[in-house]
């Protein structure tokens, strides 16, 4: 029997490892899952599939209508800056404004978006100079949207270009030498670190950690 999970999961891996380039992604979730992934790459689980393939088919449709309108929006569109690269949802060219589409599961409403989706919507703007981007939520659990605008200055887009390069760089070292101690992990930041329950390097992650502490004790 043909294993078709088995072939959207390595499909799916051959989408997230195009190139040598550095995912907006991959410096808003966690690093140093990155450089464990690049060392000792693991296949994906079928509830990773599962919630990927969920969340795509929202942001699929939600694309589709805005593409009724093709004069004023774009979908999907590739940024680049440097190294890294992004994939802005929806491109208002009227306005300028980036939208970033987001499924949730949270059982609560939230009050403002996530820290770690607002930081990846302010790389898009920063790499698009855009003044205004927006955060729909689509809320699984309570049938509805929330949505979130986000501004920036210019000052502000300059300084945040700075950031992307410099955690950018830190990542890319990490990388080069094949050293996730080097970058930082999510484990101590409250709103995301439930993600390290089910990350499959999760060991090995704490091993560097108690090597980090033990050195630094020594000192």
């Amino acid at each position: 029997m043909e294993d078709y999970i088995g072939i959207l999961k390595e499909a799916h891996e051959q989408l997230r490892s195009r190139g040598d380039s550095i995912a907006v992604k991959d410096l808003t979730l966690c690093p140093r899952k990155k450089v464990f992934s690049k060392i000792d790459p693991v296949r994906m689980t079928d509830e990773e599939l599962y919630d990927y393939v969920s969340g795509q088919a929202a942001h699929d449709v939600i694309e589709r209508l805005f593409m009724i309108y093709p004069d004023r929006f774009r979908t999907e569109k590739e940024i680049q800056y440097g190294n890294v690269r992004g994939k802005i949802d929806i491109y208002d060219r009227l306005a300028n404004n980036i939208v970033d589409v987001k499924t949730s599961k949270s059982q609560k409403i939230l009050l403002k978006p996530f820290k770690f989706h607002e930081e990846q919507i302010r790389y898009y703007m920063a790499m698009s100079g855009s003044e205004e981007g927006q955060i729909i939520y689509q809320m699984d659990k309570f049938g509805k949207y929330l949505v979130f605008p986000i501004y920036m200055t210019d000052k502000e887009r300059v300084n945040q270009l700075e950031k992307l390069e410099h955690e950018a760089g830190l990542l890319q070292k990490a990388i080069d030498r094949k050293d996730p101690s080097l970058v930082k992990g999510i484990y101590d930041d409250a709103e995301i670190s439930w993600m390290c329950n089910k990350c499959p390097y999760l060991e090995k992650c704490i091993a560097v950690r108690d090597t980090k502490i033990n050195v630094v004790g020594a000192i």
